[in-house]
């Protein structure tokens, strides 16, 4: 169906409301990254799908604010005569809140509407801070009017996806639920409050020793979840039989208190009456903010005291976050030894093959339980397109081309599980171009750095974010996305509350679990994307001023650097040893899981000769 005809339903609603805007985030209630079907709102109307961006529908205009990653996409996806894009971080291009802030000031008593379940509290109240000086009016709608437009058009909805929801051994977790619930109770005792509701998906699973798959790459389940100093409470549906055994709800009830998913919204009200409840207001919407507020209850907006034990992984998570990267590690070698031996058999190879191909290297382990996200391979100047999801079976790789493939899987063993990210950038031929040289080995280095980096504990990732691009700065090029992220052990890819970016003023911990991978973007030529997960541990040497442990980054993923990429000239000696160093941990790593030809052509890709 055209945008322009979902456009003009939703007006229609929107004058029916007495709306002069209507604000269509990315998220849903749960604030999930990646969507189930049934609320994929945004896509629906614009057809972006990314997992970031905003639309913001007028009476006679759309716009469609997006950030770096998605600069290139989106003007492949959207209908640009319905919909303005607004690139974030271009010149002359305004973030949502300048644009609200420009139709406010041209309009007293602005009736901007929303969904009150698909916005963080702490956008709103920002949103709320900025606009108040103008009169803006929001309007909570009590329907999601882009559920109602999508029902009256395609006379269907979509229903939520039930899977079977199981439990994490304690061996696998490394803490039990009754463990993880007494240090929250302590967290909301110290914040002089008591209660907490959950409304990401990811800590509830972390918090009792849970997994499912109704979101697409995430091992979680949809429910909410609310946690007292003597009760814990976990809002699920659980109509189907088959949605949790019997051994798992019997084991939970020792703990939990399960409850329909239905009754999340009454029993908060009665719960929270007149009591102090803890919300981080980046993980909670304003719609759960709307329910303590009805019930006259008072908030303490506070960071989640479930995000930050999370990411600090207890050694099982640890433990299981190494062996599934040595199983992926296994993968990822496979599958680019097979884009080589195609290459000399003549055969083709196409972006769909290979995420094929690559899918099945990481399904023969048995541990495997499916993608972390949906694998990234572009080939040409697809790789300049950041997060290049939709893999074409009709584009060739070419000689040379630019390969750059971003990809992660999630793994359940026995006694381990843990989830992997990795990005690497390949040359499709045997002499690359001096352009090419340039461009691979200015990211190398910048992964370098930040990857051979010591640091004091208390280091933000604002810092570590402008030690890695300090050498791209110096050479003029940049990359319009973080440097890094944090990543959950057999949870969701992406997770707080640290990252390695300009706005992060976090600090890490040992313990925690990082993403390196800086970049550089051309369109029309290519990309080249370099990463590997990182879990931060002490070093041997100390602060003099304090006598504490420097902290440093420990690699979790084996896979060699494409080293034909390489220009040695404008490398330092210390970022070569730390390329041989690395090449070296490989061979060790993998070796015994390698076949003779396999060990055979590793060796190869790890040696370095001077160039």
């Amino acid at each position: 169906m055209p945008t322009q005809d979902r456009l003009k339903h939703l007006r229609q609603l929107m004058l029916k409301a007495h709306l002069d805007a209507y604000l269509v985030p990315s998220a849903d209630e749960h604030l999930n990254e990646y969507l189930p079907e049934h609320r994929k709102h945004r896509e629906w109307l614009s057809g972006f799908d990314g997992s970031a961006g905003d639309c913001l529908v007028l009476p006679k205009t759309a716009w469609l604010f997006v950030d770096g990653r998605y600069h290139e996409q989106v003007e492949q996806q959207v209908d640009l005569k319905h919909i303005q894009v607004s690139k974030l971080g271009k010149k002359g291009h305004e973030s949502l809140l300048t644009k609200l802030e420009q139709l406010a000031k041209k309009q007293k008593g602005l009736r901007v509407g929303y969904d009150p379940f698909t916005l963080t509290a702490g956008r709103y109240q920002v949103y709320e801070k900025k606009l108040e000086p103008y009169q803006v009016k929001w309007v909570p709608v009590s329907r999601n009017l882009i559920d109602k437009a999508q029902f009256a058009l395609e006379q269907s909805s979509l229903q939520a996806s039930k899977t079977e929801i199981y439990r994490l051994p304690t061996t696998v977790a490394g803490k039990s639920v009754g463990q993880k619930l007494k240090a929250l109770r302590a967290s909301l005792k110290e914040n002089h409050v008591q209660l907490m509701p959950l409304t990401k998906l990811d800590e509830i699973a972390w918090l009792f020793n849970l997994r499912g798959s109704d979101i697409p790459y995430n091992p979680v389940f949809i429910s909410y979840a609310i946690i007292t100093l003597t009760q814990a409470y976990l809002f699920v549906d659980l109509k189907d039989a088959s949605r949790m055994k019997n051994v798992t709800r019997k084991a939970l009830e020792k703990d939990i208190i399960l409850k329909p998913y239905a009754e999340y919204a009454s029993t908060l009200k009665s719960i929270a009456a007149k009591k102090a409840v803890l919300l981080d207001k980046n993980h909670t919407t304003q719609g759960t903010v709307r329910l303590i507020q009805s019930a006259k209850g008072s908030i303490v907006f506070a960071g989640s005291p479930v995000e930050q034990a999370k990411a600090l992984k207890n050694p099982v998570e640890i433990q299981g976050m190494k062996e599934a990267h040595r199983a992926a590690s296994v993968a990822l070698v496979k599958a680019w030894k097979w884009v080589e031996d195609q290459e000399k058999a003549e055969k083709k190879v196409t972006e769909q093959t290979f995420a094929d191909t690559l899918e099945a290297c990481y399904a023969k382990n048995p541990a495997f339980k499916g993608l972390s996200f949906n694998t990234i391979p572009g080939a040409g100047a697809n790789g300049a397109i950041v997060h290049y999801g939709t893999p074409d079976p009709k584009r060739a790789l070419k000689n040379g081309d630019l390969f750059l493939f971003d990809s992660g899987a999630q793994y359940l063993g026995k006694d381990w599980a843990g989830t992997t990210d990795t990005t690497r950038t390949i040359f499709i031929g045997k002499k690359p171009t001096k352009k090419h040289k340039k461009y691979y080995t200015a990211v190398l280095k910048a992964h370098i750095d930040c990857a051979r980096q010591v640091f004091p504990q208390g280091t933000t990732g604002a810092a570590l974010d402008s030690i890695t691009r300090a050498s791209m700065w110096q050479d003029g090029l940049d990359f319009l996305h973080g440097t890094g992220h944090g990543v959950g052990a057999f949870l969701n890819v992406h997770e707080g509350p640290v990252s390695i970016s300009s706005r992060c003023l976090e600090s890490f911990e040992p313990g925690m679990i990082t993403s390196i991978e800086p970049g550089y973007y051309e369109a029309g030529w290519g990309g080249i994307r370099l990463e590997n997960l990182n879990r931060v541990v002490e070093k041997s040497m100390k602060l003099m001023t304090t006598q504490q442990p420097m902290l440093g980054f420990d690699p979790l993923i084996f896979v060699p650097f494409d080293t034909c990429l390489m220009d040695q000239a404008v490398m330092t000696p210390p970022q070569i040893q730390w390329v041989k160093t690395y090449h070296a941990r490989i061979l060790k790593e993998l070796t015994p899981e390698l076949a003779p030809a396999e060990i055979a052509w590793l060796k190869a890709k790890c040696r370095i000769s001077s160039n």
